[in-house]
């Protein structure tokens, strides 16, 4: 006949305590469980036994404090302490987060005032080029408008005549604007 599972459990909570008090269970007789449970509550507790001043921790919320030794309600004084340093945190990143910002701001100005020294300097360079390309350029023009006045000179020289019958001719060869061409 197989046994009940609450027997088989029974049986071996009985193994366990006998195993804990160091006796041994190999004789194949099992003792008293009441017996067993009285003596090694009182030679061998298993739960540990809380005095009439603390309790048991049941809540793990973020109102109690634990310790490694104990736990405890906040009371005032700890929560003092935890604004205390929850302050001093917030002080100490607002400082960091400042100085991020004051570095951040004259690494700006820096990289700004360097644009605006590239910009000068290339806008002299700029002028410079200009006033040097005007100088090159006006002993040419000087030079180009000298060569077109002697140029058109001989033209009237050689044939004065010429041009002005070329241009009568120009003008008389093109209809008249109003009338259409037949």
């Amino acid at each position: 006949q197989e046994e009940g599972r609450a027997e088989k459990a029974k049986l071996t909570r009985k193994n366990f305590v006998l195993n804990k008090s160091g006796q041994d269970s190999e004789d194949g007789s099992v003792p008293d469980l009441d017996a067993l449970h009285s003596e090694t509550s009182l030679a061998n507790p298993i739960l540990p036994v809380a005095t009439s001043l603390e309790l048991p921790q049941t809540d793990f919320s973020s109102y109690t404090v634990t310790n490694s030794e104990e736990s405890h309600l906040l009371d005032a004084s700890e929560e003092e302490r935890r604004e205390g340093v929850q302050r001093l945190k917030n002080q100490v990143y607002k400082a960091w987060r400042q100085d991020v910002i004051k570095r951040r701001d004259s690494e700006i100005k820096l990289r700004n005032n360097f644009k605006a020294k590239q910009l000068a300097t290339i806008e002299n360079l700029i002028k410079i080029s200009d006033e040097f390309h005007e100088q090159i350029l006006q002993p040419r023009e000087k030079m180009r408008q000298a060569s077109l006045k002697v140029d058109k000179s001989r033209e009237e020289v050689e044939s004065p005549a010429q041009g002005k019958e070329a241009k009568k001719d120009k003008k008389e060869k093109s209809p008249p604007k109003g009338k259409p061409r037949k």
